[in-house]
């Protein structure tokens, strides 16, 4: 299967949210998540919770808290098999 890339996540919350992990890629898919609400959207640094394969790594080696109106980018590396995370200015 083809793996779409460039996709869009908007997302919006009733209060600040963590995410675990989304599920696996294929190497190099990518993805941009977009906070288009005004609560806290945080990218949990290689949380447990999410199988290996559906994991995050972020690039500051903790959480990253896409705050509101912000934008982070995603890419799934096989090699280590979990998303790389990092924020966008």
């Amino acid at each position: 299967t083809a793996s779409q890339n460039g996709v869009n996540i908007r997302a919006s919350t009733d209060a600040s949210r963590n995410v675990t992990g989304l599920s696996a890629g294929q190497n190099g898919q990518f993805h941009y998540i977009w906070n288009v609400g005004s609560n806290n959207l945080v990218l949990q640094h290689e949380n447990a919770s999410s199988t290996a394969a559906n994991r995050m790594i972020c690039s500051t080696g903790s959480d990253l808290t896409i705050n509101a109106n912000k934008c982070a980018f995603i890419m799934y590396d096989s090699t280590s098999t979990r998303w790389r995370v990092t924020l966008l200015p």
